[in-house]
């Protein structure tokens, strides 16, 4: 996988020149692939807003994206292979769709509905992430902090009368709920499998 090679090779020259030692290659690797893998949708955001001349308006739409996928949980694939290109798909879908003036009533009437939606159903927990009483609570609450923190931009941009910004952080919004959907349907067939 390409990101492994890069994490690989930013290692070897860390090596080469001295940087780290032989006993903490294994360390560095896995560092280099978290960080990597971690910037991966942030960097993509912000080359597509930059194609599409909303480079920071997709600031605002990666940091919303960020900030609310690490608490809410969603849908992933088992592989990385198809997990990075279907989530790069879809994160440009959705910054087109900010972009997009025509979109702006259905984002408008959708963003309500994606807040409810994130704050009755976040965390979503998967047979590879369970999360006990505490940190489900936990989780909930910021991501009840988040979302006024967010509307509260959002609204604040509408007072000025700058709906074009708006726009982008509640098509982030609106994306991490829709992401929400597989993974708890997922799980609500694996429970009636089971019982």
């Amino acid at each position: 996988m390409m990101i492994e090679r890069i994490s690989f090779k930013i290692v070897n020259w860390l090596l080469k020149n001295g940087a780290i030692s032989e006993n903490d290659t294994r360390f560095y690797q896995y560092a280099a692939f978290n960080i990597i893998y971690a910037s991966t949708p942030l960097i993509s955001i912000l080359v597509i807003g930059s194609c599409l001349h909303v480079f920071g308006e997709s600031i605002l739409f990666g940091i919303t994206f960020l900030c609310l996928r690490k608490y809410t949980g969603g849908f992933h694939f088992n592989s990385l292979m198809l997990c990075i290109p279907f989530s790069l798909t879809i994160e440009g879908l959705f910054l087109i769709l900010a972009a997009s003036k025509a979109s702006i009533i259905l984002i408008w009437f959708s963003y309500p509905l994606a807040v409810l939606s994130l704050i009755l159903f976040s965390p979503v927990m998967s047979s590879k992430r369970f999360l006990t009483t505490e940190e489900r609570k936990h989780c909930k609450l910021v991501v009840i902090k988040q979302l006024v923190i967010i509307s509260i931009i959002c609204y604040a941009f509408d007072w000025m009368k700058s709906s074009d910004w708006t726009a982008f952080p509640k098509s982030a919004t609106i994306m991490v709920g829709i992401s929400q959907y597989p993974a708890l349907l997922i799980d609500t067939i694996r429970r009636k499998r089971n019982k």
